[in-house]
């Protein structure tokens, strides 16, 4: 189990593996808790210090870990005498945001060398006195596939000439879209040695068990029918799962068992929810993006669809589509290859959702008529889909 190896790894130490380690996957399939559970259970269990991170886009994570690390460490303070100066070189080191932020002005390519020779002596102080206390540290970075690529070079390579030539106890687990293999991969050799686990979506019996336990800890049971429409509609996508559950335990209201009645309610309440959420989605899309993805709604559902149909759907050849074909794989995760050729939606329910809020786009229109369709495209109604997405 993930959770189980990834709590080894931090408590056999630097020496181990997966020591410093990532965790790769398409948005809701459940990254962020994994780090939250491992987190609780590294401070609860080994009494270790904890700091988690988000990266966000265009961010400066150097100083947002800089600055949160004395708060993280406090405890530490009863440690011993020494901890005051390692509060010092710590308060020195947090002023690390705006050197950084002035040298990303400069170039997004080469951090400036004070905040590398900074951020590595701010590992090191940090490692050294945790491992002279005979405790450590876990830092957690999600989302880090958005954390600027100078960042992430400056980060790695403090990871390695400090955490791992010094053999420190700070642990390092990092959390992300499957495009931060490419970007972490920019960081230098030690990219090639970092230990990369992928979250997929949940098997059809996981889906089930993650609806049933809870329930059954709680002393309530799902009729078989009632289990099969929730799991079904679901699709084994582990946030749809969470979602759908909530809402049908919500609706069953004092009743020991949840009901096909229930289950329906339960999931068309979470497909509710979710319609706003595809909305916002789909208004972040560029529009070609946008017509990528209502043609193969259309040509396919949640089905395959062959590339080169897209192509001449939207009047156009399979190297224009490119583009919106990678960042609707890599950076939205809304869409992923299945055999040569051809794509297919993640989500069963976001398919549903574009074929029913879309207009139709077709082949062969003239100029007028696509500049038409794409203005539609940008500006679809809002019109709930089709309930339960029954078919």
């Amino acid at each position: 189990m993930l959770l189980d190896d990834l709590y080894e790894a931090v408590r056999a130490g630097p020496g181990h593996p997966r020591f410093v380690s990532a965790i790769i996957g398409h948005r809701g399939v459940g990254k962020t808790s994994v780090l939250d559970v491992i987190g609780r259970r590294v401070q609860d269990d080994l009494g270790w210090a904890v700091l988690h991170r988000q990266a966000v886009r265009d961010g400066d994570l150097l100083a947002d870990i800089a600055g949160g690390l004395p708060g993280a460490v406090g405890d530490w303070s009863k440690l011993g005498r020494d901890y005051r100066q390692l509060e010092k070189e710590l308060s020195v080191t947090v002023n690390l945001g705006v050197v950084s932020a002035k040298a990303s002005v400069k170039s997004q390519a080469s951090p400036d060398q004070r905040v590398v020779n900074g951020f590595r002596a701010l590992l090191r102080h940090v490692g050294e006195f945790a491992a002279k206390h005979h405790t450590g540290l876990l830092l957690t970075v999600d989302e880090a596939s958005s954390a600027r690529r100078p960042d992430l070079s400056t980060l790695a390579g403090a990871i390695q000439t400090e955490v791992n030539r010094g053999r420190l106890p700070v642990a390092v687990i990092f959390s992300g879209l499957p495009e931060f293999r490419e970007a972490i991969a920019n960081a230098g050799t030690f990219a090639e040695r970092l230990a990369v686990t992928s979250l997929e979506d949940l098997n059809a019996d996981a889906t089930r068990l993650a609806l049933v336990q809870p329930a059954g800890e709680r002393g309530v049971t799902w009729q078989s029918d009632a289990l099969d429409h929730a799991a079904e509609r679901a699709g084994g996508h582990p946030y749809y799962v969470q979602l759908f559950g909530y809402h049908t335990w919500r609706v069953r209201g004092d009743s020991r068992v949840i009901t096909l009645e229930h289950s329906v309610a339960g999931v068309n309440a979470g497909m509710d929810e979710l319609h706003g959420q595809f909305e916002a989605t789909w208004n972040r899309l560029r529009p070609q993006e946008q017509a990528v993805l209502a043609a193969i709604a259309q040509l396919g559902g949640e089905r395959p669809v062959a590339m080169s149909r897209v192509a001449e759907t939207l009047g156009r050849s399979t190297a224009q589509l490119d583009v919106a074909r990678n960042r609707l794989i890599r950076h939205h995760g809304l869409i992923r290859p299945v055999q040569r050729g051809e794509v297919q939606y993640r989500s069963r329910a976001l398919a549903s959702w574009v074929a029913s809020t879309t207009p139709p786009v077709r082949a062969g229109v003239d100029e007028a008529s696509k500049a038409t369709q794409a203005a539609q495209l940008r500006s679809i109604q809002r019109r709930p889909g089709p309930r339960g997405f029954d078919r």
